[in-house]
């Protein structure tokens, strides 16, 4: 799918993990000239580098829940390096 900008209001959602990483999740229109949806487009970055990209989302409940797992799975690597 391909993004479309529109002139409409812009909504996200965003998690600071530390002083550097961050989850950035954002309400886009996709679409082409055959048809048009919306979806939460999330993205995992270091500084200003995107590590990680995830699949669209539908509704921000799930938005919340992927912002989560994601800490979650972070900490959890974080821990494992500290221990080697």
């Amino acid at each position: 799918m391909n993004y479309k900008e529109k002139e409409s209001i812009r909504t996200g959602i965003h998690t600071r993990i530390n002083d550097t990483v961050r989850i950035s999740s954002a309400w886009r229109t996709f679409g082409n000239e055959n048809f048009e949806t919306q979806a939460w487009e999330t993205f995992l970055w270091d500084g200003e580098k995107i590590i990680e990209q995830y699949d669209t989302l539908k509704n921000a409940d799930s938005v919340i829940n992927l912002h989560q797992e994601i800490i979650n799975e972070y900490y959890k690597k974080e821990n494992e390096y500290a221990r080697d």
